[in-house]
């Protein structure tokens, strides 16, 4: 599938490939980075509600140590990465808890900031949209989300082994995760932005905005298809799809072109979460070893 929309939309791609502004794209990159580091905190939260224990610099170095885990079939190699980098210090159904949530989270902001970017034209919707984004993802991390996912879904709480009273949940500062929550949406949205910089499209704002839109929305759609290594393929023919009802009048080649664009962006993130992600880990058995 992915091979498949390249060649169809390989003299747009080529194009936009070679308009990229380095700078900008290099911005949007780190800005990625910046942003599995929130991730990788609200990682440390959730698991710290469910533990109680927090190692911060462990918890965020494992999660993103473990992003190569998610190109391999079935949603579940990162999770057992993260497991065995954790092992003795929390559970396996735990971390599997915590990246649930976690990757409810991340369809919600994707899908908030894809309507909030669809209500451009009207400022106040658009940003009703993000708050509810930023107050559900919020609540959703506070809350124990997990605890009633693994009442409700019993299929899931055998996968995970684990009985109804297993995952108790403890206070987490309710600031300290709005204020992550929060950093990951404007990371999140501020990542996106560059990388449309970057490209040096023509578009009008209201085009960009909608192709922010569909852009979100497809990376929303590929994140609940299970199946999909990294949503592979799934994305970028969402983005088309999406693309094709949400922004008409923007040629579809330069949606997909924007999409590969994205997964090539998305690719140098993993790459450089991994690098960065090494350097906390070795930061972290150095400092146990004082």
């Amino acid at each position: 599938m992915l091979a498949l929309l390249a060649w169809h939309s390989r003299t747009e791609l080529l194009r936009v490939l070679r308009a990229v502004s380095p700078y900008w794209f290099a911005a949007s990159v780190v800005a990625g980075v910046c942003l599995n580091v929130v991730y990788g905190l609200l990682f440390d939260a959730i698991l710290c509600k469910y533990t109680g224990h927090s190692h911060r610099r462990r918890h965020v170095a494992a999660f993103m140590m473990s992003q190569p885990g998610k190109y391999l079939p079935g949603k579940l190699w990162q999770a057992a990465m993260q497991s065995i980098a954790l092992a003795g210090q929390s559970s396996v159904t735990s971390v599997g808890v915590a990246n649930i949530e976690l990757s409810l989270v991340a369809v919600l902001h994707a899908t908030g900031l894809g309507v909030a970017c669809l209500l451009a034209s009207r400022p106040p919707l658009a940003l009703l949209a993000a708050v509810a984004a930023l107050a559900i993802g919020w609540a959703f991390v506070r809350l124990p989300s997990a605890k009633l996912l693994l009442r409700i879904l019993p299929r899931l709480r055998k996968w995970l082994r684990t009985p109804h009273d297993e995952a108790t949940s403890v206070p987490v500062r309710s600031l300290w995760l709005f204020g992550l929550t929060a950093a990951s949406l404007a990371v999140n949205f501020a990542a996106s932005w560059f990388l449309l910089i970057a490209a040096h499209t023509t578009l009008s704002p209201l085009q960009l905005a909608h192709l922010l839109a569909s852009l979100w929305l497809g990376i929303a759609a590929s994140l609940l298809a299970l199946p999909v290594p990294a949503g592979l393929g799934i994305r970028e023919a969402a983005v088309a799809g999406f693309g094709a009802l949400l922004a008409p009048d923007v040629p579809a080649a330069l949606l997909i072109s924007i999409a590969l664009l994205a997964r090539c962006w998305q690719l140098l993130v993993d790459v450089a979460s991994v690098l960065v992600g090494s350097m906390l880990w070795r930061g972290a058995r150095l400092q146990r070893g004082k």
